[in-house]
């Protein structure tokens, strides 16, 4: 589904009470408190009200309301649930990607003389190894155990930009096993 609540079917709307059901289950919330929240207000309804919405029946703007409160709360169990109505963002990808495949404590920071780039860390983040003083000039120190490939990103005002590691200023740069500085100096 691509997620235009207003040409929703029943049966979308019946998909939507069984996330909304799974994230109750899985919280101390329940369907009734989560309609809430996504509502912005206390249900003054009847009990019939819960039936329309796990019969399909609740109205297609209230579907919306709730599958947005939904996706912003409690995503990956709404994915898990059901990925057609709550694919994996972008985002939530690549942080899966850099949980599960990052390397760590093998990458440090080198004060240098000359400038490379402006690089700036994200608010909210745990406190870095290193602090650098906005314009100082740098590059990184990096033990790999294996050959392969480097790139690296930072993230300025929610998007993300290649930091420059390879030859002439491109994105991406040769790793050798063992110690090595980023981005290498090429002598060719």
């Amino acid at each position: 589904m691509d997620n235009n609540w207003k040409s929703a079917t029943k049966a979308d709307r019946v998909a939507l009470y069984h996330v909304a059901r799974a994230v109750a289950d899985t919280t101390n919330l329940s369907v009734e408190a989560i309609m809430e929240q996504a509502f912005g207000h206390k249900l003054m309804v009847g009990t019939d009200y819960l039936s329309n919405f796990r019969s399909g029946a609740i109205g297609r703007p209230k579907a919306k309301l709730i599958h947005a409160w939904i996706a912003e709360h409690h995503a990956e169990t709404a994915h898990t649930v059901d990925p057609r109505l709550f694919p994996k963002q972008h985002t939530d990808a690549w942080g899966d990607y850099l949980k599960n495949y990052a390397i760590q404590g093998k990458l440090s920071i080198v004060r240098l003389d000359k400038s490379m780039s402006l690089v700036q860390r994200k608010r909210n983040q745990p406190d870095p190894d290193e602090v650098l003083k906005l314009g100082e000039d740098f590059c990184f120190h990096l033990d790999s155990r294996i050959e392969g490939h480097a790139v690296a990103f930072q993230q300025y005002q929610g998007r993300w930009h290649p930091l420059p590691l390879g030859k002439k200023g491109g994105n991406a740069t040769k790793v050798v096993k063992g110690t090595q500085y980023l981005p290498r100096v090429w002598t060719h």
